[in-house]
């Protein structure tokens, strides 16, 4: 009895043992799966240093175009820009619906659907349309890494909101190696106010920065540089890298697309892109405010009417509890790829009471009258360079320096540091961890490895083609039965061996026993 009782020891034990790493293995699972497929994520953060690309710089005046009181501008037939002018000033027609108490925007988004009027008339006929600012009126003094800047390293860009805007470094040629307001873009600009338009509320310039392969968008990314200051904008470089679904809501959507009207994608082109598909698709027009599908033949809104619905799109009436939000509706999450610039803008005192600009030392001449300029037959560069004279004539250089107190400013650009920041997002637990700490908790609690578990499939897989494909056992009373009849006929055929026996089975080689009967023809004869 004792070896039996130590059997059923060692059975009991096993059964146990089986049962104990069964159950851990599976608590170890559960816990490790959770963690799986809720997807967590690394966020790594890497402090680089080297030389960096210059961002691109767009400048735009904030006044957008010049008033056609200026007499440099020449009042041409059917010239819009002056009748609203005159509308917003004396209210003496309804061309344009500028009243009430919202005129002054209303005015700011008539001048941006009037723009691509005239940019293609000042393209036609540059000195009859010429109500943008060219590069010498706005720019007196230019230079970048300590070096003299001049208009071939700038760009002209067309924007709706600000008119003819200028960029700096357009393909990234330019790369900064140190840091500091020396080694960056220094600009001094001019800033007529006597020209601008009556609609306009401030006074200075929109600074943006951006990549090379970005539109800047002024009217929602730029950065305000007032006249009678010396604006500092410091930026830092910083690069993001996000993982995208079903780590996070990113998107790895490039730019010009049957959603995205841009050549590159980021939120605002996304959004602009929504807003002008709801213009189009329910005023009948496209607002040159934004771009446009490429192909799309809708008319240009300019109307009254039309610009009365693209009102009511962007902003709403707020009756009835309505949100006044154009991007409802628009889906447009972040890039997971992106370069972004902080920006830390600080302001000083321009010019300084003691400071007398080189300009005022070598132009103590009185004023001279700008009515002499308004010639339609002088070239461009002749009518820029003598309203430069006009403007920088004065009979003393304290008037000049207080001119330039409220009609000229300073902007400077560049890089805070060199070092920049890497955000890069990884996978904190994927298909591979998993299935490691699968592997790991089956040799631990079950003893097995890879092999092991092979040899369980071959198992199985034998198990089941037994199952499937042998006869099932006969009952054991029938095999008896056969037995014994089996023997009975040995028997018998001892006690009488003239019995017939069993017909004998045709050979093998043949796969049908009737060709067995068929008779062999006779032999070959030899020949004698």
């Amino acid at each position: 009895m004792r070896p039996k009782i130590e059997s059923n020891y060692a059975v009991c034990e096993s059964i146990t043992t089986a049962y104990i790493g069964i159950l851990s293995h599976v608590i170890s699972t559960i816990k490790s799966t959770p963690s799986y497929l809720i997807n967590p994520k690394l966020f790594r953060f890497q402090l680089e240093f080297g030389e960096r690309v210059f961002p691109s710089v767009t400048l735009c005046h904030v006044n957008p175009w010049k008033s056609s009181d200026d007499p440099m501008v020449v009042k041409t037939k059917n010239d819009r820009l002056s009748r609203m002018v005159e509308e917003y000033k004396t209210d003496a027609s309804d061309e344009f619906g500028l009243k009430g108490t919202d005129k002054s925007a209303k005015a700011n988004k008539w001048a941006a659907l009037l723009s691509e009027e005239l940019f293609n008339g000042y393209d036609a006929s540059p000195k009859a349309n010429d109500h943008g600012y060219s590069y010498e009126e706005l720019v007196i003094n230019c230079a970048y890494n300590t070096e003299g800047c001049n208009s071939s390293h700038f760009s002209e860009f067309n924007d709706p909101s600000y008119g003819r805007c200028y960029t700096f470094n357009p393909k990234g040629t330019q790369k900064s190696s140190r840091a500091g307001p020396f080694y960056g873009l220094r600009m001094v600009f001019r800033t007529d106010q006597s020209l601008y338009l009556p609609w306009v509320e401030s006074a200075g310039v929109v600074v943006t920065l951006h990549d090379k392969d970005e539109v800047p968008f002024p009217n929602t990314n730029g950065y305000f540089a007032a006249p009678g200051e010396a604006a500092s904008i410091g930026i830092r470089y910083s690069d993001s890298k996000r993982l995208s679904k079903p780590y996070g809501p990113c998107t790895e959507e490039k730019g010009s697309s049957d959603r995205i009207f841009y050549p590159t994608y980021n939120v605002e082109t996304c959004l602009r892109s929504c807003i002008q598909k709801k213009i189009i698709e329910q005023c009948g027009c496209y607002d040159p405010s934004y771009r446009r599908k490429e192909g799309d033949a809708s008319p240009l809104c300019d109307s009254k009417e039309k610009m009365e619905c693209i009102w009511a799109i962007l902003n709403g009436d707020g009756t009835d509890g309505e949100v006044n939000d154009p991007t409802l509706g628009c889906n447009c999450p972040e890039p997971c790829a992106e370069m972004t610039y902080g920006v830390t803008v600080s302001t000083a005192l321009w010019p300084a009471d003691k400071y007398i600009p080189p300009e005022c030392l070598t132009n103590n001449k009185k004023k001279t009258d700008a009515t002499t300029t308004h010639n339609p037959d002088l070239t461009r560069e002749e009518r820029d360079r003598r309203r430069t004279e006009a403007a920088k004539g004065f009979k003393n250089a304290d008037a000049c320096r207080e001119w330039y107190r409220e009609n000229t400013l300073i902007v400077e650009v560049y890089y805070e540091r060199m070092n920049y920041q890497v955000l890069t997002e990884s996978a904190a637990y994927g298909i591979i961890p998993l299935v490691s700490d699968t592997g790991g908790n089956i040799g631990l609690w079950l003893g097995m490895s890879i092999i092991s578990m092979i040899e369980w499939g071959v198992l199985f897989m034998l198990t089941g083609c037994y199952c499937c494909c042998m006869k099932p056992p006969k009952n054991p009373e029938e095999e008896e039965k056969e037995r014994w009849k089996k023997q009975q006929k040995k028997e018998d055929a001892k006690k009488d061996p003239e019995a017939p026996k069993e017909e004998a089975k045709p050979p093998s080689e043949s796969l049908y026993p009737k060709e067995n009967d068929v008779p062999l023809p006779p032999p070959i004869q030899e020949a004698h």
